[in-house]
Protein backbone atom coordinates (compact mmCIF):
# COMPACT_ATOMS: atom_id res chain seq x y z
CA UNK A 1 0.00 0.00 0.00
CA UNK A 2 1.39 3.35 -0.74
CA UNK A 3 -0.36 5.88 0.95
CA UNK A 4 0.79 8.73 -0.89
CA UNK A 5 -1.00 7.31 -3.92
CA UNK A 6 -3.99 5.74 -2.26
CA UNK A 7 -4.76 9.29 -0.53
CA UNK A 8 -3.51 12.05 -2.20
CA UNK A 9 -3.38 10.66 -6.35
CA UNK A 10 0.14 10.30 -7.79
CA UNK A 11 2.09 13.32 -6.84
CA UNK A 12 4.71 15.04 -9.27
CA UNK A 13 8.70 13.54 -8.43
CA UNK A 14 9.63 17.02 -7.02
CA UNK A 15 6.74 17.40 -4.90
CA UNK A 16 6.68 16.36 -1.04
CA UNK A 17 4.29 16.21 1.38
CA UNK A 18 3.82 18.24 4.99
CA UNK A 19 1.84 18.94 7.87
CA UNK A 20 -0.09 22.34 8.02
CA UNK A 21 1.92 22.06 11.34
CA UNK A 22 5.14 21.64 9.45
CA UNK A 23 4.61 24.25 6.99
CA UNK A 24 3.96 26.50 10.04
CA UNK A 25 7.34 25.36 11.77
CA UNK A 26 9.54 25.90 8.61
CA UNK A 27 8.29 29.38 8.28
CA UNK A 28 6.23 28.32 4.96
CA UNK A 29 2.59 29.38 6.29
CA UNK A 30 1.25 31.35 9.34
CA UNK A 31 -1.71 29.71 11.29
CA UNK A 32 -3.80 31.68 13.43
CA UNK A 33 -7.01 31.30 15.43
CA UNK A 34 -9.58 34.08 15.99
CA UNK A 35 -10.64 36.97 16.05
CA UNK A 36 -13.72 35.73 15.89
CA UNK A 37 -17.69 36.64 15.55
CA UNK A 38 -18.01 40.11 16.35
CA UNK A 39 -14.62 40.96 16.55
CA UNK A 40 -14.45 40.71 13.02
CA UNK A 41 -15.14 44.14 10.97
CA UNK A 42 -16.96 43.79 7.71
CA UNK A 43 -14.63 46.03 6.48
CA UNK A 44 -11.95 43.87 7.16
CA UNK A 45 -13.33 41.20 4.68
CA UNK A 46 -11.52 41.58 1.46
CA UNK A 47 -11.92 40.21 -2.30
CA UNK A 48 -8.80 38.87 -2.23
CA UNK A 49 -6.02 37.91 0.10
CA UNK A 50 -5.71 35.48 2.97
CA UNK A 51 -8.98 32.80 2.84
CA UNK A 52 -10.50 32.75 6.53
CA UNK A 53 -11.09 29.17 7.03
CA UNK A 54 -13.37 27.78 9.32
CA UNK A 55 -14.34 24.36 10.52
CA UNK A 56 -16.56 24.05 7.94
CA UNK A 57 -14.25 24.71 5.35
CA UNK A 58 -12.26 21.28 6.49
CA UNK A 59 -12.88 17.91 5.23
CA UNK A 60 -11.35 14.79 4.68
CA UNK A 61 -7.50 14.99 3.64
CA UNK A 62 -8.81 18.96 2.24
CA UNK A 63 -9.82 22.21 2.85
CA UNK A 64 -13.06 23.08 0.92
CA UNK A 65 -12.63 26.52 -0.79
CA UNK A 66 -14.90 28.45 -2.87
CA UNK A 67 -15.60 31.73 -4.17
CA UNK A 68 -17.60 32.85 -1.50
CA UNK A 69 -14.93 32.40 1.19
CA UNK A 70 -14.48 35.14 3.07
CA UNK A 71 -10.61 36.88 2.68
CA UNK A 72 -8.59 39.14 4.49
CA UNK A 73 -5.15 40.96 4.04
CA UNK A 74 -2.82 39.95 6.53
CA UNK A 75 0.42 41.96 7.29
CA UNK A 76 3.02 41.11 9.44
Amino acid sequence: MNITEDIYGILPNNWGLLTIGEMVDDGLAHLQTGPFGTNLQASAYKLSGTPVIAVKNIGVNKILLDDAIPRMMIRP
